[in-house]
């Protein structure tokens, strides 16, 4: 029994609450064949209102953002970065970095059963 990681990134503009958790739900169920193949294009269709399945929220967390009417007034240059390109308080930023790192392996180590029974969850209940 191995464990499967996998890192995925969203970009976007105006996230509404639960999307990446219901995206990131729906995937795991058509992977899994509990969903028929076509069911993302069903559920984001304006015509029609289906529920999707939510993910845990266990291993999900912010990692940055981006404001681009900062960067266009400021030639390109992020708003945590000074003028010479130089992120701001880069000691800050590790410490953050590593901080996070660390709140995150102690999630996902205390949340295997939770996820467990979610993915069970989802293949009897949600998605049969």
């Amino acid at each position: 029994d191995q464990d499967v990681i996998l890192i995925l990134e969203f970009r976007g503009e105006d996230f509404i609450e639960e999307s990446v958790r219901r995206i990131v739900g729906t995937t795991v169920a058509m992977i899994h064949e509990w969903l028929p193949n076509d069911f993302f294009e069903l559920s984001t269709r304006p015509d029609i209102m289906i529920e999707t399945p939510l993910a845990p929220a266990g291993r999900l967390y912010f990692a940055g953002a981006r404001f681009h009417f900062h960067e266009l007034v400021r030639g390109g240059e992020s708003l945590f970065e000074d003028f010479l390109g130089n992120a701001l308080d880069g000691d800050l930023s590790i410490t953050w970095s590593n901080e996070m790192r660390r709140h995150m392996l102690d999630r996902v180590l205390s949340a295997k059963d939770d996820e467990k029974r979610w993915v069970e969850e989802l293949e009897q209940d949600v998605c049969p």
